[in-house]
């Protein structure tokens, strides 16, 4: 069956490749842009990657990705290499959008971590991508306004609830905005950590695994900015520990999966300074209240980058159990934190 595509996605693949013939197939994950594998015919593995952009990721965003990429293949770390436009740019507009084209890099893309095998293989493997960056010599021209910014996350969630207060789901949402101020106030300050060159979104459909189930390389440079690890790492350990997807009810923390994920980051990460390695725990709770305030100000305004209509009503059923289930996860990790903490300090080195 041939993918369905649109023309213009077909048209640019080609600008691309220079007029050769290609096959497009529509890439299953991806929230943000429109993603598709290119390959030479139906038969054979793809060879690069098509992205239609979105409009928030303007032609700067693209030029720091070439440098970050360039400085990681330069240190021996597997990255995807931009192929150039016609005209010699590593992007080009057609049909009202920005487009740009890569290398493809095979391996395997997981929803979820399954083993701690993985875990600790993913985590050597983001040990070694933050070495190789530690040098990175260029300022980034574009960040996505506002990402990792906590404070101001849960500040424009107030902002929002007041603007429906006299709406019947505010009173529906009531309980997880009070579950979220609670935690509020407890959340670790980062102000005193070092800022460095971070991923951004480590979530596992980002890391590339072989079929042994080696971590093997990291994809999507789109979310780069200079940040603490306590965000980075604390983002990637919500994802790979959190047994299930977001939609997953009931969801709990996988603390031998953390812990397995750590060993194999301090084992490659030596730049480590002692109040980094202190501060991952602190920012997991830190992510999980983030996301659970975005979700709840998505569900008031019944937004966000995807809707499944298949398993949902509406955007706003949605997002109210991502967010419930966000707590539920906070939860099950407050739980289990001590152990994880006990870990922390007897492995640091």
């Amino acid at each position: 069956m041939e993918p369905d595509l649109t023309v213009p996605a077909q048209a640019v693949a080609e600008l691309f490749s220079r007029g050769n013939s290609c096959i497009l197939t529509p890439a299953l994950h991806g929230a943000i842009n429109k993603t598709y594998f290119v390959a030479e015919n139906p038969e054979a593995e793809p060879h690069a990657v098509l992205q239609q952009m979105h409009p928030l990721l303007g032609p700067a965003l693209i030029e720091d990705m070439a440098a970050i990429t360039s400085h990681l293949q330069s240190k021996n770390f597997p990255a995807p290499r931009l192929l150039p436009a016609r005209d010699g740019r590593n992007y080009l507009e057609h049909s009202g959008a920005r487009w740009r084209m890569m290398t493809y890099l095979p391996g395997i893309t997981h929803s979820h971590i399954e083993s701690s095998a993985e875990a600790t293989s993913a985590g050597a493997l983001i040990g070694r991508f933050h070495t190789a960056l530690q040098d990175f010599p260029h300022p980034l021209q574009q960040v996505l306004p506002h990402f990792h910014a906590t404070q101001y996350i849960l500040s424009r969630l107030e902002t929002v609830a007041e603007r429906h207060k006299t709406e019947k789901k505010y009173a529906e949402l009531r309980p997880l905005i009070a579950a979220i101020r609670g935690h509020r106030e407890g959340l670790a300050d980062d102000a005193s950590l070092p800022r460095r060159l971070i991923h951004g979104d480590l979530k596992v459909s980002n890391i590339r695994f072989d079929a042994a189930g080696n971590a093997q390389a990291v994809l999507d440079f789109d979310t780069c900015m200079r940040h603490t690890l306590m965000v980075e790492m604390g983002d990637a350990l919500r994802s790979w520990s959190m047994d299930g997807d977001e939609d997953a009810q009931h969801p709990t923390f996988n603390a031998d999966r953390c812990t397995a994920a750590l060993e194999g980051y301090f084992a490659e990460a030596g730049f480590l300074e002692p109040e980094e390695r202190q501060s991952i725990l602190a920012g997991i709770e830190r992510i999980i209240v983030e996301l659970a305030a975005r979700f709840v100000t998505d569900a008031f305004e019944e937004s966000y980058f995807t809707y499944d209509s298949a398993r949902y009503r509406s955007r706003y059923l949605q997002n109210k159990q991502r967010a419930e289930n966000q707590l539920t996860l906070l939860r099950d990790f407050s739980r289990k934190r001590a152990s994880l903490e006990h870990f922390c300090n007897s492995a640091r080195l």
